[in-house]
């Protein structure tokens, strides 16, 4: 079975003026899974990506500080109108988590405090450890988060409506900055188990991760179209990204 390719993808509502904006710059509309066109490009650094994002976040804060500080000095303006944001991402031990937290990174290296030269902002940034895909996009929904790391296709049911959590529930405010990587759906066993294809898994013991996770969100699709339920396993075990390698090395799944 060919895996299937993905892509973790920062996104945001344009409700707070980024998506909306970023989408006019992203050049390849094939990375703007939002209006369903399939990746087809080559995937850039972080680094590169970042840099698309970086510009409308200092453009945000550079127009709060001119529209009454002109004559402020900018390091000054850029400690009195700092903005905070909030990069939702997954596991602690997670490929989102480390995504999130190099973009702080980034977003910090810019920063006013200690900087003689360079561009300078006050923008101050979090990456905290989330349930994933769809509860990031759940989140920036509801206003606790400003952006999230989330599977390409959760993105896409979320702003189409079209699957999951998000059937009948589009939230057409969704926008996507920058994809990652590609992230190919496969599902990893132990080398004794007996297990050669989806069929083998009935009667096994499997995790489906944990609820809000893109990879739990995708195991329920995956159930559905072969007409199975959580029954059809000999356990349908509920963990985490940081818990289940330990799991399945242990034997418990």
């Amino acid at each position: 079975m060919a895996p299937m390719v993905l892509a973790p993808v920062l996104t945001a509502a344009d409700y707070r003026g980024h998506g909306s904006l970023t989408l006019s710059c992203i050049s390849a509309l094939d990375e703007v899974n939002a209006v369903g066109h399939p990746l087809r490009c080559t995937y850039a650094t972080i680094r590169e990506r970042f840099d698309v994002m970086k510009k409308f976040l200092i453009l945000g804060s550079a127009v709060l500080a001119a529209a009454g500080l002109t004559a402020v000095p900018v390091e000054t303006q850029a400690r009195s109108h700092r903005t905070f944001i909030a990069i939702g991402t997954g596991g602690p031990t997670g490929v989102y988590f480390a995504t999130g937290n190099a973009i702080c990174r980034l977003v910090h290296k810019e920063a006013a405090e200690g900087r003689k030269k360079g561009r300078k902002h006050g923008i101050r940034c979090s990456a905290p450890s989330t349930g994933g895909s769809n509860y990031n996009i759940g989140q920036i929904r509801d206003g606790e988060l400003d952006f999230g790391v989330a599977q390409s296709d959760w993105q896409y049911h979320a702003y189409n409506g079209s699957g999951g959590p998000w059937k009948g529930k589009a939230y057409k405010n969704l926008r996507a900055l920058f994809s990652v990587h590609p992230e190919p759906f496969q599902i990893v066993v132990g080398s004794r188990s007996g297990i050669n294809g989806w069929d083998d898994l009935k009667g096994k013991k499997v995790n489906i991760g944990n609820p809000g996770s893109g990879q739990r969100g995708s195991a329920e699709m995956m159930l559905q179209a072969a007409g199975w339920t959580k029954r059809d396993f000999k356990l349908a075990a509920e963990l985490t990204s940081t818990e289940q390698s330990k799991a399945l090395c242990d034997g418990k799944i």
